[in-house]
């Protein structure tokens, strides 16, 4: 029978109908033909093209990948049938063949992919490294159906390759289905941020398929060290919101007043194009080169942090523009000895607001995260800053967003430069930089390495990232010493100083005048809208009690009876459920409030479901889920109300 089969498929071939030498070969198992049928696939499946519009189709639809723009050289990469029936590639990169998976076991790759992963709960991402021909991919699929799984192809050729041979259509159409096809780290770390919650960034799970690692381990290391560094920032930034979360919010109610009466730093877009500006930060090394300043203070942006412009002023260098970020006191501490120089302060929401209040130059402000809230209370929206973490990180964003052609940084050692943490006329403490950090050596700018640990390493990490995305923009590391910023050129500052900024460029007129048409919302005004977003939130608050008893009496059936009785009850719960989503007020406060919370229930196994977990048991654990996590909401809320409360409606009694 099956010598009859490849008969045909020569037939076939020889009267080049190559889609039917292709499914007569594909249908022949008998070892002995093997050769002759990879021989036969080999001559056709890169000719039929039935497969290939269709997966092509979905591919750029959903992925955004366009297969049409792809080389592709078959000969590289050259199909087997396997003894299991499915197929394999052999793929020919820099001169060595290598199959992608087993030619004999494809059972063995699967289970060593899932013992990589080694999935226990639904909630937890699965980022597999390699698509290949999507045959572990399907299985995935299958065997963790609720789980969300994000993809990394290294070889859109290959993926090209298994256009052709397979229809995929099941797979790529899958909504739990996630797949980047990206090389650039810019593009990866938008995926990454797109698709996976800040809720869930200690669930995620990595394995690699089968032979990946060894055909293009450069680029499996590279993309997992991008993965492992995203939800590294992504834990950090969970543990800072742990801690300051409510501060935040504190600070930010505070500061509406002042971002209604204040500049948003839209007002100083591509005020400064072609000029250079220099990022002052209070790095161990500081010292050793800021003198040099002066003499060039008038022919460069200064940007500096509230901590180095006091030592700038001790200089005889003014800065121009003074951020300040944390809403910790210690920084309203350290700028108070500025505050009266009539400086303009670059601020975010977040920012504490004593300094705001105090500050007699202007302040300007762009948000980070309460953008949604603002629009509903100042009825004007700001520029978004997502923010690196430090000051530095926000000087350098707005010397691009000014147009500056020129970035040159001084003073940003991120490391334990001659084992400090600043430099010595700026640090305000004596504790031992050791104590609960994680220590470890990089490249440094002068020396061969540096120690530095793992929040210092992340804003290097987040500078190069950033160098990147501008790389219209000279960026000059004039820095004596601390870690290397890959991207950056490292320079002497004298030489840096002399080669960019050699012309003087009026850099007070020119932020004054820019900032002077301020667009103020009136104090009447204000607390009318004040008073609308709170009655908003109070209806809010109240369609999430309703709610919250509603899944409690709904609980409570299911606990007794096995089962949930009446229509009313159900469609009851979707109509509240409608009427919070649409209710959209003062969900970015709520959200960033009870972020902490949120995160200790998303990791208490009480509410996780596993994949053992039967029917009963897993309807139970998201009802007291969802009740915990409303009850939760409804607690950021009150305590939004009141801040909110206090500050304005009590003030005017």
């Amino acid at each position: 029978m099956e010598h009859k089969l490849l008969n045909l498929a020569y037939t076939y071939l020889d009267n080049k109908n190559y889609e039917k030498a292709y499914e007569y070969a594909l249908k022949i198992n008998n070892r002995e033909y093997l050769p002759l049928v990879n021989d036969i696939l080999n001559d056709t499946y890169y000719k039929i093209k039935s497969n290939y519009n269709k997966n092509k189709t979905i591919l750029k639809k959903r992925f955004n990948i366009n297969l049409d723009n792809v080389e592709f050289d078959w000969k590289n990469y050259k199909v087997e049938k396997t003894i299991e029936g499915k197929l394999t590639v052999r793929i020919n990169k820099t001169g060595k063949n290598i199959y992608l998976g087993s030619k004999y076991n494809y059972k063995r790759d699967l289970d060593n992919l899932t013992k990589e992963l080694n999935v226990t709960y639904e909630d937890e991402y699965l980022i597999i490294i390699g698509f290949g021909l999507g045959y572990h991919i399907l299985d995935c699929l299958a065997k963790y159906p609720n789980n969300k799984i994000l993809v990394f192809e290294e070889d859109l050729s290959l993926l090209k390759c298994a256009a052709f041979l397979l229809d995929l259509t099941e797979i790529l159409r899958h909504n739990n289905l996630f797949l980047c096809g990206e090389s650039d780290k810019i593009n990866i770390l938008s995926f990454l941020d797109k698709n996976i919650n800040t809720y869930y960034c200690k669930h995620l799970k990595m394995g690699c398929f089968s032979n990946y690692i060894y055909i293009y381990n450069e680029e499996v290391v590279v993309k997992s060290n991008i993965i492992n560094n995203f939800n590294n920032s992504m834990i950090i930034n969970m543990n800072t919101n742990k801690v300051f979360s409510d501060k935040v919010i504190q600070c930010f109610i505070e500061n509406i007043p002042y971002i209604a009466g204040g500049n948003s730093i839209g007002d100083l877009r591509y005020k400064f194009k072609g000029k250079p500006c220099v990022i002052v930060s209070a790095g161990p090394s500081l010292e050793k080169n800021i003198k040099y300043l002066k003499e060039y203070q008038d022919n460069a942006v200064i940007i500096t942090g509230e901590r180095t412009a006091n030592l700038l002023i001790k200089y005889n260098i003014k800065p121009h523009i003074i951020c300040a970020l944390d809403s910790s006191d210690i920084v309203y501490e350290l700028s108070k000895g500025v505050l009266d120089k009539g400086i303009p302060f670059a601020l975010t929401e977040r920012s504490n607001s004593n300094v705001a209040r105090e500050n007699k130059g202007r302040n300007i402000f762009a948000i980070n995260y309460f953008n949604d809230t603002l629009k509903q209370v100042v009825k004007k929206s700001h520029v978004n800053y997502l923010s690196g973490g430090s000051v530095a990180h926000y000087g350098a964003f707005l010397g691009i967003y000014m147009g500056c052609s020129t970035v040159i940084f001084i003073g940003q050692d991120l490391a334990y430069t001659e084992n400090k943490i600043h430099a010595d006329s700026v640090a305000n403490t004596s504790s031992d930089f050791r104590y609960g950090k994680q220590l470890y050596y990089v490249k440094g700018n002068v020396e061969p390495q540096v120690l530095t640990c793992e929040i210092f390493d992340s804003y290097r990490l987040w500078f190069e990232d950033y160098v990147s995305l501008n790389r219209n923009t000279k960026f000059i590391n004039s820095t004596e010493g601390g870690a290397f910023i890959n991207g950056t050129i490292v320079m002497n500052l004298m030489e840096s100083l002399e080669m960019y900024c050699k012309n003087k460029i009026n850099a007070d007129e020119i932020i004054e005048k820019s900032l002077q048409d301020v667009k103020i919302l009136s104090q009447k005004q204000l607390s009318q809208n004040i008073k609308i977003f709170l009655e908003n939130l109070t209806t809010l608050k109240l369609h999430i009690s309703n709610y919250i008893e509603n899944l409690e009496t709904v609980y409570n059936e299911f606990d007794k009876f096995g089962k949930i009785n009446g229509s009313d009850l159900l469609n009851g719960i979707k109509t509240l459920e409608h009427k919070i989503n649409n209710l959209n007020y003062g969900k970015d406060l709520s959200d960033y409030m009870s972020c902490p919370k949120i995160n200790e229930i998303n990791m208490d196994s009480d509410y996780r479901i596993s994949l053992d977990d039967n029917k009963e048991l897993r309807i139970k654990k998201q009802i007291m889920k969802d009740i915990k996590m409303q009850k939760v909401t409804k607690e950021s809320l009150e305590n939004i109300i009141e801040l909110i409360e206090n500050l304005y409606l009590n003030k005017e009694e």
